[in-house]
């Protein structure tokens, strides 16, 4: 069959158009997470944008804190004090949610915090769990990373683990709610060189098998123990960890339509090309 070159310039107009990036509706991007010294247990809990959607049911008995970002995608806390648990302080924690726009593009949940203190004279762990709903499918693969600082932090450890639910269901509703299939875990620990000096660890896996047809939710979840360097509350010297980070990613693959709408957009073009060539000859 032969395609005028009008009808195929036509195609290739009409071909952007159905590649453009459409951004999708988010729904609840949560965290929720539980610090805890052996005796005292305390829970918080977030969502983005402070109004949970309706799918997001919040723990009960947790203290709920502010996003101040202000930014749909972005939950952002300004931390934890002494008054939220005493001895721990959380500087700056940031979730962020990118639900992609069309075939090619990158869904992605991460979640980090930039300074982490224990000055409790006590041990601490911290579980956490963050969750996002509504990714667009359909996706074939992921990759996991995460990454982390120590500072002078005797017997920390951090045990991270990657998520992933082909039938979208919301976590984040307990520190443990991480919903779907773990498609990666990661243990880090407090290792240095020279004791009492600093540290870091790092991994990325990927890419990860997984089957996401349609809309799907991601999970990160970790566990967190740091014990502080003395036996003495609030006196500055203290366990620290910084840089802590941990993102999951998978792009959407392009629809059969829309290759074969590539396809038509190249043939296009180079019609064009062999019609001018023989113009000038």
């Amino acid at each position: 069959m032969r395609f005028p070159m009008k009808s195929l310039a036509m195609l290739a107009v009409v071909g952007f158009g159905l590649m453009s990036p459409t951004r999708e509706a988010r729904a609840d991007l949560a965290i929720a997470f539980t610090l805890s010294d052996g005796t005292t247990t305390a829970g918080f809990w977030a969502v983005d944008n402070n109004v949970p959607s309706g799918s997001y049911t919040p723990p009960a008995g947790y203290t709920k804190l502010t996003d101040i970002s202000g930014v749909v995608g972005n939950l952002l806390l300004a931390g934890i004090t002494s008054a939220d648990f005493p001895g721990y302080t959380v500087n700056s924690s940031l979730q962020l949610q990118n639900v992609a726009g069309g075939p090619g593009l990158v869904n992605s949940l991460s979640s980090s915090a930039l300074t982490i203190i224990n000055d409790s004279g006590k041990t601490i762990t911290a579980t956490v769990a963050v969750s996002a709903t509504d990714y667009v499918g359909p996706v074939t693969s992921a990759s996991a990373s995460g990454s982390v600082t120590w500072g002078d932090a005797p017997g920390g450890t951090l045990t991270a683990t990657w998520w992933n639910d082909p039938q979208n269901r919301q976590g984040a509703e307990s520190e443990t709610d991480l919903e779907g299939n773990k498609i990666y875990d990661w243990l880090a620990t407090y290792n240095p060189i020279i004791p009492g000096e600093a540290d870091a660890d790092a991994t990325v896996s990927g890419p990860i098998p997984v089957s996401d047809l349609a809309a799907f939710s991601m999970s990160l979840g970790f566990v967190l123990v740091t014990t502080d360097v003395d036996s003495i509350a609030n006196n500055g010297n203290f366990a620290e960890v910084t840089n802590r980070g941990q993102t999951e990613r998978k792009a959407v693959v392009p629809e059969p339509s829309t290759v074969a709408m590539a396809g038509l957009m190249s043939l296009a073009g180079l019609g064009y090309a062999w019609r001018r060539k023989r113009a000038t000859a």
